[in-house]
């Protein structure tokens, strides 16, 4: 997907932006001068719609244990669902592209460039017209979609946020708000997406991110203090929004898009934390038998071999992972999609996994 063209300076870094990108609906070629680019609300409604739906899509693929379809095709196809006639379609995912394209970046209160909040992770997360360098991976975005899923469904819940469903809370996304949240509404939201699959991701991530909210508050204080009759700085145009009343929660609020990137953060983190103790692992049966990958690995497959009563594909998942670090090493598996990450227990969840197979695993390791 995003078939690269001539390409031409990214006003971002060094690199350069692809000059056309294909898709399962059309080839888009960002040279053209007759496409009118979408303003950067229209572009963040879009996004916030196409997240909604693509949320509720991966939890009916998860139940089903069907294979989840990647940003990059799951975007043309919604863009031929929603306006139906293919060329009125392609004409409008033209000017939505551009649009992202466009305002993945924003100058902020010193104006000075970042990257958009909303529209800058998608546009990385779609593939289409971004260099290769700067491409989010599918299981980094899973994590990213999975987290903003568990969030919209705690706020929805939530009497004391007064947001009346889910749904509202995506239409707040789309508009120009940039949503702060409440610590204990951050928290739940860890619990939903991890508490049962992960513990250990779970607890990081709640850690990280009352860390992060005592930083924000301080950071405002200190800032109020110097400027108390300014408040805090925020974007031309954009409008901090926290949800709930003020002091619902004592240790304070963190914006929604620090909470993401957080949750993206600590699911490498705690990937690369499983991979090492696989490494290790490895390397004993490796010294066992002598440093014979193949005897080391067929061995570990008939020690493992009681872990039949559990997901097949659980097991299925952690013998090739074993078999692949055992023959490429940690690299290479370390870019491995997140289901394919031991110790494991749903392999339709990109994130899940659970620590306590890795001890498992280890005791007959020995």
């Amino acid at each position: 997907m995003g078939g690269d063209g001539e390409s031409h300076q990214s006003p971002q870094r060094s690199g350069k932006l692809p000059s056309s990108a294909t898709t399962s609906l059309c080839e888009i070629k960002f040279n053209r001068k007759d496409v009118n680019a979408m303003n950067v609300l229209m572009c963040r409604r879009l996004v916030a719609a196409l997240y909604q739906v693509k949320a509720d899509v991966n939890v009916e693929d998860d139940r089903q244990k069907r294979k989840r379809q990647g940003l990059p095709d799951f975007v043309p196809d919604q863009f031929t669902v929603l306006y139906g006639i293919k060329s009125i379609a392609i004409t409008k995912i033209n000017e939505f592209l551009y649009g992202v394209r466009e305002h993945r970046t924003r100058k902020n209160a010193q104006a000075a460039v970042e990257p958009e909040p909303l529209l800058h992770v998608f546009w990385r997360a779609t593939h289409h017209g971004v260099p290769h360098a700067e491409r989010m991976e599918p299981s980094e975005f899973d994590i990213y979609i999975d987290l903003l899923g568990a969030v919209a469904k705690t706020v929805g819940e939530e009497h004391t946020l007064k947001m009346p469903g889910i749904g509202a809370f995506y239409n707040l996304l789309g508009t120009m708000a940039e949503i702060q949240l409440p610590v204990f509404v951050l928290e739940n939201a860890c619990k939903k997406a991890f508490g049962g699959t992960h513990t250990e991701l779970d607890v990081r991530l709640r850690k990280d991110t009352a860390a992060a909210a005592k930083e924000f508050v301080k950071a405002a204080k200190d800032y109020a203090k110097k400027a108390p009759e300014k408040g805090p700085p925020s974007c031309p145009s954009y409008k901090p929004t926290v949800l709930g009343r003020e002091g619902l929660d004592s240790r304070g609020v963190l914006p929604l898009e620090s909470f993401l990137a957080l949750g993206v953060a600590d699911a490498a983190k705690q990937r690369l934390k499983d991979s090492r103790e696989l490494q290790a692992i490895t390397n004993q049966w490796l010294k066992g038998a002598g440093g014979d990958v193949f005897s080391a690995f067929a061995e570990m497959l008939q020690a493992t071999h009681a872990w039949g009563s559990h997901d097949a594909c659980t097991c299925t998942c952690t013998y090739i992972y074993i078999y692949i670090y055992t023959r490429l090493g940690l690299t290479q598996c370390m870019h491995l999609p997140m289901c394919m990450h031991p110790p494991m227990c749903n392999h339709a969840s990109p994130h899940v996994h659970a620590s306590p197979h890795v001890h498992a695993f280890n005791a007959v390791s020995h």
